[in-house]
C-alpha cells in the first residue's frame, strides 16, 4: 500500500528552447510534493515537471537537503534536457519529519524506496537515482537490494567508510567517548550543537565496512 500526501504549492516556469525557426516556450511546473515513508513520516520534496514522465530522483548527502546548490544545478540541466526531476529531503533533514541520524544508511535507502513506489503508483517512470556524498551510498544500497532502476549515479559517495569518522566526531577522544557512553553530542567550532550520534549509528556504518571486507576476502579464495 502506498501512502501519500501532496501539498498544493505549485508554480509555473517557462523553458525557452531554440529551434531552426525562432524559439518555443515549454511550460515547466514546480510543485512541492510530500510523501509518507514506510514509518509514516513525511518526506518533503520538489517536483520539476517538464511534461515528461521520465523522472530522475535526486538524493542529498550528510546534513544536507534538497536545496543543495549542486543538485539545483543538476536538476536545471536535466529539465533543460527534457527530463522531470524530484529532489527530496531524507528523514530528519531539511523540511522532512523525523530525527536526524548519523548512520541510518538502510533507512535512507528505504526512504528512496518510498519515493520510487509513490511515483510509479502515479504513472511515472523513475529512470535514474542520483545521489551525492552519503546520498551516493544510499542509492548504491538501494540498487543492491531492489535492482529496479536502470541508471544509478553516485556523485562523490565515500568508498571507504572508515575514513571521515574521527573528523566528524571530534577526533579519537570523541570516538572513545562514544564507545564508552553510547552517545555523543557534536558541536561546531563556535560551541553550537550540531547533531547527536548513538553508538548504534557508528556500529551500522562500520557494518558496511565489515560486509565489504568480507566479500573481498571471499573473492580472493
Amino acid at each position: 500500500m502506498v501512502r501519500v500526501h501532496v501539498t498544493q504549492e505549485a508554480e509555473l516556469c517557462s523553458i525557452a528552447t531554440v529551434g531552426d525557426i525562432g524559439s518555443t516556450q515549454k511550460v515547466m511546473k514546480k510543485e512541492k510534493v510530500s510523501i509518507l515513508n514506510s514509518q509514516g513520516l513525511k518526506l518533503v520534496g520538489e517536483l520539476e515537471d517538464t511534461g515528461s514522465k521520465d523522472l530522475c530522483v535526486l538524493c542529498h548527502g550528510f546534513q544536507s537537503s534538497k536545496e543543495l546548490p549542486t543538485f539545483v544545478s543538476v536538476s536545471k540541466a536535466l529539465t533543460e534536457s527534457g527530463f522531470s526531476t524530484y529532489r527530496f529531503d531524507f528523514t530528519g533533514n531539511g523540511e522532512s519529519n523525523g530525527e536526524f541520524a548519523y548512520g541510518n544508511y538502510w533507512r535512507e535507502a528505504e526512504d528512496i524506496r518510498s519515493v520510487v513506489n509513490y511515483w510509479r503508483y502515479r504513472g511515472w517512470r523513475v529512470i535514474s537515482l542520483i545521489g551525492h556524498s552519503k546520498g551516493g551510498n544510499a542509492v548504491l544500497l538501494y540498487a543492491s537490494k531492489y535492482k529496479d532502476v536502470a541508471s544509478i549515479v553516485n556523485i562523490s559517495g565515500r568508498f571507504d567508510l572508515r575514513r571521515g569518522i574521527k573528523g566528524r566526531l571530534g577526533g579519537s577522544k570523541g570516538v572513545q567517548k562514544l564507545k564508552e557512553d553510547g552517545v555523543l553530542d557534536v558541536y561546531d567550532r563556535n560551541g553550537n550543537f550540531e547533531f547527536r550520534v548513538l553508538k548504534s549509528d557508528l556500529d551500522e556504518r562500520c557494518a558496511r565496512v565489515w560486509q565489504k571486507d568480507t566479500k573481498q576476502r571471499r573473492a580472493r579464495h
